[in-house]
């Protein structure tokens, strides 16, 4: 083994993970409780589009179409 091409790392000093971990900490508070529900609602269209694009079918259609008109009014809401 050739040990003059190892090289040491030094590991970050405390404070600055200690401040990475508030700062994370910080970001979680800032997600409001209806980010959460609204971010649901777009994981449900992805799946929806997925079914429809699968199934083609009217129903599936309709399915997303509705997912839309919902989401629609969560982001006319946020622009307004």
């Amino acid at each position: 083994m050739d040990h003059q091409r190892s090289v040491v790392l030094p590991f970050p000093p405390q404070d600055s993970r200690a401040r990475r971990r508030r700062a994370r900490i910080s970001a979680r508070r800032l997600v409001r409780r209806n980010d959460v529900d609204t971010n649901a609602e777009w994981d449900v269209l992805l799946t929806r589009a997925v079914q429809a694009w699968c199934w083609r079918d009217p129903d599936s259609i309709r399915v997303v179409e509705q997912c839309l008109a919902r989401l629609k009014a969560s982001v006319e809401a946020d622009w307004s």
